[in-house]
């Protein structure tokens, strides 16, 4: 080989590599993250995530207060998580408090509007109401509800035919941080399993 072949399979074995260093840095860039990967940038630790991929980011501060919302699935199973960053500890307390009611008022019983009705009240039947289960530590306060939703992924479902999901709904907050999470879990209820709640249950700041 002749320094002049040697010189042109040098250029294109160069060529070659810049190729394949530019396909790889665009491979890389446009990869899905992972949930995991996400939790970890946050310093978050959460059992039961592999496979979940995060299809939605979106990043709002307002007023020093910084919301990141999270939509990762695996298959035909979704998470969204809601991180809120920044707020004071009275602001914590009452948004936590907020969440809790809107989700525990949805089940209240209200006066039926059929003046003949063999009951005064409505009421949603007790299998489809929310298992609650509230925890403390010195870091964090957790309260989290297992119950039914609709195929929206809206809450407040009483009857077997809407009921597509069961759902984990949890509120935690890092009193470290002063940061509030929000972690909504919804599982079709042919694959719902007590282990799915492990996700909430490790979940740790």
């Amino acid at each position: 080989m002749n320094k002049k072949q040697k010189c042109f399979t040098l250029m294109i074995m160069l060529i070659g590599a810049v190729v394949l260093l530019i396909i790889f840095s665009f491979l890389s860039s446009h990869r899905s993250r992972t949930l995991s990967e996400q939790l970890d940038e946050w310093k978050i630790h959460a059992s039961g995530l592999e496979g979940f991929e995060i299809e939605q980011l979106n990043k709002v501060v307002k007023s020093n207060i910084e919301t990141f919302d999270v939509l990762a699935k695996k298959s035909n199973q979704t998470i969204k998580i809601s991180r809120i960053a920044g707020m004071s500890l009275v602001s914590a307390r009452d948004y936590l408090n907020e969440n809790q009611y809107n989700i525990e008022s949805l089940f209240e019983a209200y006066p039926s509007p059929y003046p003949d009705a063999v009951t005064n009240t409505i009421e949603c039947p007790k299998e489809f109401k929310p298992l609650k289960n509230e925890s403390s530590t010195n870091y964090t306060d957790k309260v989290y509800y297992v119950m039914y939703a609709s195929q929206r992924f809206t809450y407040g479902v009483c009857s077997k035919d809407l009921a597509v999901y069961k759902s984990i709904f949890a509120l935690v907050f890092c009193k470290n941080k002063n940061t509030v999470y929000k972690i909504e879990y919804f599982i079709p209820n042919n694959e719902f399993e007590e282990s799915k709640i492990k996700i909430v249950k490790s979940f740790s700041c």
